[in-house]
């Protein structure tokens, strides 16, 4: 019997001047594995058409790794490039979202990855250089006061190329609405509240 296995199915369809929809193409990520699950999180477009996917994808220790794969116009793919804790990695890495600068020069994938020291979760943010995929920085994690899970949810990218990454972070007893604006941390308790990063375009100043 074959292993039942998820996958990426990426899907863009045309609206007609009759509000008719019909698929141009439709493609699929089967990953490295031949039975471990492929899910898709977030798409973005840019300008000239090419489509960028983020998610979590199966890798051969038993963990999963971030999973982010640019597509062009014809859904023909590009590039695909993959984020995992350590070589070893039998943790789970989710990509939640996606967006891409206005250039169209970088896209940030957003969302978390599990420690290897008991930590729970932790925010990542991982800028790629959109022709090859290739990371331009090392990736960056955010790892809040309670020691607990950090789950970035989303990210935006504003027309000066700074990228702000929203999510939830727990602080041992609840969770906080965190702010972080270049130099400046500001600590918001309500609750279920959200974590927000702002990132300079070459590196992560939090202080």
């Amino acid at each position: 019997m074959t292993p039942y296995k998820k996958s990426f199915l990426i899907i863009i369809y045309v609206l007609l001047n009759s509000n008719i929809l019909i698929t141009q193409w439709a493609t699929r990520y089967l990953g490295i594995t031949s039975n471990g699950n492929d899910i898709a999180y977030a798409i973005a477009i840019d300008n000239n058409g090419n489509s960028y996917v983020t998610g979590t994808s199966a890798n051969t220790n038993g963990g999963n790794d971030i999973a982010t794969v640019k597509y062009n116009a014809s859904g023909s793919q590009v590039w695909s490039s993959r984020y995992s804790t350590s070589p070893n990695n039998s943790n789970n890495n989710v990509g939640t979202s996606i967006a891409v600068d206005p250039t169209g020069t970088y896209i940030y994938a957003a969302g978390y990855t599990e420690t290897t020291n008991g930590n729970g979760r932790d925010y990542i943010i991982i800028r790629y250089n959109t022709t090859n995929g290739i990371p331009v920085w090392t990736p960056q994690t955010y790892n809040g006061s309670g020691n607990g899970n950090d789950s970035a949810s989303h990210v935006e990218v504003d027309p000066n190329v700074y990228a702000y990454v929203t999510g939830q972070s727990w602080n041992g007893h609840d969770y906080d609405y965190v702010t972080i604006n270049m130099n400046r941390l500001t600590v918001v308790r309500s609750g279920l509240m959200y974590l927000m990063v702002k990132l300079e375009r070459t590196t992560l100043h939090i202080h």
